[in-house]
C-alpha cells in the first residue's frame, strides 16, 4: 500500500509540475508561486540527495523526476517572473531569487537537523507545512 500511495502522489505532484511548465510557456509567465517554488525545489534536492545515498527505492526516484520538474520550473520563473517582481535590476531580481532559495534550503535543513532523517519524520513535517503555505501561495496569486 505505502508503494502504490508514493507513486500516486508521485505521478499526480508530476501532472502538477507538468501542467505549471505548460502554462508558464503558453502564457509567458510563471506558473508557481516563487515561495513554493523554493520550498519545493529544496525539499526534492535534500531527499532526493538522501534517499539516492541510501539506495533510492521508489521515493528515491519520484524525488529524482520531481526535482528534475522544479529545475524546469525555476529557469522558467528567471526567463518570464522578472516582470511581475518588484526589484529595481536584473541583479537585484536574480539576487533576490537566490537568497529566497538558501534561505529556504535552510528552512527545510533545519528539519532535517530537528528530526533527523530515520523514520523519515523531517521530510513529513516539512512537507504538511509546505503544502499549507504552498496552498495559500496559490490562492494569492490566482486572487
Amino acid at each position: 500500500m505505502e508503494m502504490f500511495l508514493t507513486l500516486l502522489s508521485g505521478i499526480c505532484w508530476c501532472i502538477v509540475y507538468e501542467e505549471c511548465i505548460r502554462l508558464a510557456l503558453k502564457d509567458k509567465t510563471y506558473a508557481m508561486p516563487f515561495w513554493a517554488l523554493a520550498l519545493n525545489i529544496t525539499w526534492e534536492g535534500i531527499y532526493t540527495y538522501y534517499d539516492l545515498r541510501a539506495g533510492g527505492g521508489v521515493q528515491g526516484i519520484v524525488n529524482v523526476l520531481w526535482f528534475c520538474l522544479d529545475v524546469v520550473i525555476l529557469a522558467l520563473y528567471f526567463k518570464y517572473g522578472r516582470k511581475h517582481h518588484e526589484a529595481d535590476s536584473d541583479a537585484l531580481f536574480y539576487l533576490w531569487t537566490i537568497l529566497g532559495i538558501a534561505a529556504m534550503f535552510f528552512v527545510q535543513f533545519a528539519y532535517v537537523k530537528e528530526f533527523g532523517l530515520e523514520g523519515r519524520l523531517s521530510a513529513q513535517y516539512s512537507a504538511f507545512a509546505q503544502n499549507l503555505i504552498m496552498s495559500i501561495a496559490f490562492i494569492h496569486m490566482l486572487v
